[in-house]
């Protein structure tokens, strides 16, 4: 049996690699990486942990009941049903904005100052 290697090592020897290769600078790994998203997937780690711990996802299998039975592990079947609900959801629940200081950053064309429109270079 071939041995066990644990994915974060893998990442971190590989981000070491990199890093020593000059594959990758230090200043693109700090400015290039989406850290927003990649600490969102780490808190999901912890949340469906929570969950379950919690006993919160037989609650709620309890409370969707036989509803989705008709799926049945199908992946065809699971998708649009998923995309439908996720629908449904965002055009029932309330669409939140950003709260900040001032005009809230938004330039003349009302978009925001952060992000420069299509096709406009690095300023």
């Amino acid at each position: 049996m071939a041995p066990q290697i644990n994915p974060a090592w893998l990442a971190a020897f590989i981000l070491v690699a990199l890093l020593l290769t000059g594959l990758v600078s230090k200043k693109d790994f700090q400015q290039k990486i989406d850290w927003p998203m990649i600490f969102f997937l780490l808190s999901l780690e912890g949340l469906s942990r929570s969950i379950s711990y919690l006993g919160l996802d037989t609650a709620l299998s309890a409370a969707v009941g036989d509803r989705f039975d008709f799926v049945g592990g199908n992946l065809v079947l699971f998708i649009p049903v998923a995309l439908a609900v996720t629908l449904v959801l965002r055009l029932a629940l309330p669409i939140t904005r950003r709260h900040g200081g001032g005009g809230g950053g938004a330039d003349a064309g009302g978009r925001g100052a952060e992000h420069p429109p299509l096709g406009a270079g690095p300023s």
